[in-house]
């Protein structure tokens, strides 16, 4: 699947697999405008596999919290979900690594859940968090 995609060079960012008994789900984010392209390039290796089906969620925002200091101090990742639970901000998907934490958040919510996190993290704007808008899931 993510051969197709690349083949026609368009850039997958987070991915998420889930196993269960008898199926595989895959959840990836790609840019807003690449959609159509990713959707027929997805449904080519649906149709060649004999099964499959393709769900899209689109008008997500991703808030990240990106940096070094996070492998040593606790609590980065309590911090800024508390701080988005607390403003009633829904998560539809969290991805993090040693140095990063992501949230995909409606799209309605990203301007202010970067603020939120700038402020849960005492950053200038722009420092270390950022805000990535019109992401579909596919």
């Amino acid at each position: 699947m993510f051969s197709a995609i690349a083949s026609r060079g368009l850039i997958v960012d987070d991915i998420i697999q889930t196993e269960g008994a008898n199926a595989v789900d895959l959840a990836f984010t790609v840019e807003h405008g690449d959609l159509p392209e990713v959707k027929t390039a997805v449904g080519e290796v649906l149709q060649r596999l004999g099964s499959g089906r393709i769900d899209l969620e689109i008008g997500l925002a991703k808030v990240s919290a990106v940096g070094t200091g996070m492998r040593s101090h606790a609590g980065v990742a309590s911090r800024m979900f508390q701080v988005l639970g607390d403003a009633g901000v829904p998560i539809r998907n969290i991805t993090t690594s040693e140095i990063r934490i992501s949230c995909l958040v409606p799209q309605e919510h990203g301007e202010r859940s970067l603020r939120l996190v700038h402020e849960a993290f005492g950053l200038a704007l722009g420092e270390r968090v950022t805000l990535q808008r019109q992401l579909g899931t596919v």
